[in-house]
């Protein structure tokens, strides 16, 4: 009967011994969720700034190759002008004269083509440098 009692007292023993570990268990849980959620909270806001910096980066640069375009156009016109009055000029030396501004708006009209494919291209290899999508979860990370 003694051998029984000392069983059932061991038995009660590791019955607690279990219990308090199931409850450790579940509050390690609960600080682990708890953690997650705060993790998680702070990355969608995290994203949500970015997606915000990103967005305003995009019209910064789309104001800023607009008004290359414009340039591009009244340089165009210039250009175009130019070409008129080379058509029409009778003099050899007013012709000389014409097709070295005509060349030399070309080159500046170079440059600003030049200038609108850099500050595109730079804008969109920095962005996509700065993002990497998880396909498997459908969200955009930062490196």
């Amino acid at each position: 009967m003694a051998k029984n009692f000392s069983n059932s007292n061991s038995l009660i023993s590791d019955e607690k011994d279990i219990k308090y570990k199931i409850k450790k268990a579940e509050d390690t849980k609960k600080e682990l969720q708890n953690f997650c959620e705060s993790y998680f909270h702070q990355l969608h806001y995290s994203y949500k700034i970015l997606m915000d910096e990103k967005d305003k980066i995009i019209n910064d640069k789309t104001l800023e190759i607009n008004d290359l375009r414009n340039e591009s156009q009244c340089l165009k016109r210039k250009l175009s002008e130019n070409t008129s009055q080379i058509e029409t000029s009778d003099t050899i030396a007013r012709r000389i004269e014409s097709y070295e501004e005509l060349f030399n708006q070309m080159k500046e009209l170079k440059k600003v083509k030049i200038r609108i494919l850099s500050t595109f291209w730079s804008s969109v290899h920095k962005k996509m440098r700065s993002f990497s999508f998880d396909y498997k979860n459908n969200f955009m990370i930062t490196k």
